[in-house]
């Protein structure tokens, strides 16, 4: 015998996230049903978003460890926020045009 759990009111942004986070896949793809456009279209900005920094963080430690010199050309007279900010718009690019 199966077991269906009533639907929740509270279907929102931070729900989907908690699924995606417990690894239910099944349940944030059936939240995307019950939940409002704006809710589900919400949330996948916020997650975009979310990836993109990061994979710049990522990518900034990757460059970092390896020496620096393969995103910057000198990374010794760059600021951290300059430094991420570079990281950033190729993690930016990269996720626009090849998508995740």
């Amino acid at each position: 015998q199966t077991y269906i759990p009533p639907k929740s009111r509270h279907s929102g942004v931070l729900q989907a996230m908690g699924h995606l986070m417990a690894g239910r896949l099944t349940d944030l793809t059936l939240w995307t049903y019950s939940a409002s456009f704006a809710k589900v279209l919400g949330f996948f900005v916020l997650f975009y978003l979310l990836n993109i920094f990061l994979w710049a963080a990522v990518m900034d430690a990757v460059d970092l460890a390896s020496g620096g010199k393969c995103i910057h050309e000198e990374p010794e007279g760059l600021r951290t926020s300059e430094r991420y900010e570079f990281v950033f718009e190729l993690s930016w690019a990269t996720f626009t045009t090849v998508g995740y």
